[in-house]
């Protein structure tokens, strides 16, 4: 179902160190809401917004769907 989750960036999650624009996260239905740095700020993502791992994101959308974008990276 539909829900907000805050979830930290993993260090080894594909969306680490990217900006909200290269993410694609608006064409899975998910929306940013909040960003909280390693040192407990927060501000209002914009699409230059950098997810840096530690930092912790409010995110609606589908909770399955959230959870497989910020799913640390598969290593083979």
């Amino acid at each position: 179902g539909l829900g907000i989750s805050r979830i930290e960036v993993p260090k080894d999650s594909r969306v680490s160190d990217l900006a909200l624009r290269n993410l694609g996260l608006r064409d899975q239905g998910l929306q940013v809401l909040l960003l909280e740095a390693t040192d407990g700020s927060f501000s209002q993502p914009g699409p230059d917004s950098r997810l840096d791992p530690g930092m912790h994101v409010l995110v609606f959308g589908k909770l399955d769907v959230i959870q497989q974008a910020f799913a640390p990276s598969q290593q083979d």
